[in-house]
């Protein structure tokens, strides 16, 4: 299959935080707690009384200590969502869709009924084909001086001839309306089945894991994956096996990407900011590593439930070396796990090893990689 480039994603940005209240025991009086993005604590005062005093008494209204709690746990989940996005992909995981449930909801499908018309045309009766004469005689022989008698005789020698006509042509109106309903119901069912039979082609191609689902699924990978470094997919995808081998290729470097600064609660209730260590970010690229192979490996379980392996594949850009080989299978996998317990849970290959105290995914010699994974695939 051809090559499907993801362009990253925005790393959600580090919002200042702000916390108003007014004074209960002086009214009139306000504060507003603001934290800026890189921890600075701030209180802007409004009120009758100067500044300072306002000041002072807002740090001992009970709004303030709920006031820089509020804003520090909001900060620190700013930082805490910055981290993850990029080292713990697997927490956005896709579902892996069911197939008990696609069948079910298959099922649910109902072929439309044509809906008849009615006939609105009462059939004639004879007392309205009298009425109708003696209007006619009435008409007919108004100047007569026996008027009465020849209006009798008219509708006696015309009743039952003029009933006959009426009825043999209302009967002719009925049955070329009912052809016409007869031709409309037969093309109205016709285009219900076919539709009926499209929403249940589109359920069993998802179930049945036809090709055309999985590509049309990578076709609307750049619209659905969230990545926070450009990524590189091609893969190929056997319907008989019920696997998918999907090759994944990542800049050279990704520490560029990931955050260097870290939040901390302290005892205080305040956020503390600081620059992580050498070691924290080492772990945390091995995390963003391992976690995209995972986040991938969901999106293709979440595409049909055909697949039973997805087989993932870590490069450099272009192909140079390989960092890890995982062969996710379906009844081990969960919407999330954690990144250290990939490698325990699933066949795999890969070179991990510490620098410094962090582990890091070493190259593997392309040669090398690609006989390792053709090894652990049997």
């Amino acid at each position: 299959m051809g090559k499907y480039i993801i362009a990253p994603a925005k790393l959600p940005t580090v919002e200042r935080k702000k916390f108003s209240f007014s004074l209960r025991s002086h009214y009139g009086n306000s504060a507003t707690i603001v934290l800026s993005p890189d921890g600075i604590y701030s209180l802007d005062v409004n009120g009758w009384e100067d500044d300072y005093v306002i000041e002072n008494r807002a740090k001992r209204d009970p709004q303030y200590k709920t006031g820089i709690q509020k804003v520090s746990n909001e900060l620190f989940l700013d930082y805490q969502a910055r981290t993850e996005f990029v080292s713990l992909m697997s927490k956005r995981a896709f579902k892996p869709i069911g197939r008990t449930f696609l069948q079910k909801e298959r099922d649910k499908i109902q072929i439309e009924e044509y809906q008849p018309n009615a006939f609105v045309v009462n059939k004639p009766q004879s007392d309205e084909v009298v009425a109708m004469l003696q209007t006619e005689g009435n008409s007919r022989y108004y100047k007569d001086e026996n008027n009465s008698t020849e209006v009798r005789r008219f509708v006696t020698e015309n009743k039952e001839k003029v009933y006959k006509e009426r009825v043999a042509n209302w009967n002719e109106i009925l049955k070329l309306f009912n052809d016409i309903e007869k031709a409309n119901k037969e093309k109205a069912d016709f285009s219900f089945r076919q539709a009926y039979n499209a929403k249940r082609t589109v359920y069993d191609d998802i179930i049945n894991g036809q090709p055309s689902v999985i590509e049309n699924g990578f076709d609307d990978a750049i619209n659905k994956l969230a990545v926070p470094y450009e990524i590189s997919l091609d893969f190929d995808y056997n319907q008989q096996l019920q696997t998918i081998d999907i090759d994944v290729e990542i800049p050279d470097s990704i520490e560029p990407f990931v955050p260097t600064e870290k939040a901390t609660i302290l005892s205080s209730g305040k956020v503390s900011i600081k620059s992580k260590q050498q070691k924290e970010i080492r772990n945390e690229i091995v995390n963003s590593q391992l976690s995209l192979l995972y986040y991938i490996a969901s999106y293709a379980f979440s595409l049909t439930p055909h697949i039973e392996h997805c087989r993932m594949s870590l490069w450099s850009k272009h192909k140079t070396y390989g960092y890890c080989w995982i062969d996710f299978s379906r009844n081990k996998f969960k919407s999330h796990a954690a990144p250290e317990d990939y490698l325990v849970t699933w066949k795999n290959v890969n070179n991990i090893g510490e620098f410094r105290g962090a582990n890091v995914l070493n190259h593997i010699d392309k040669k090398l990689f690609k006989k390792l994974i053709q090894e652990r695939s049997l």
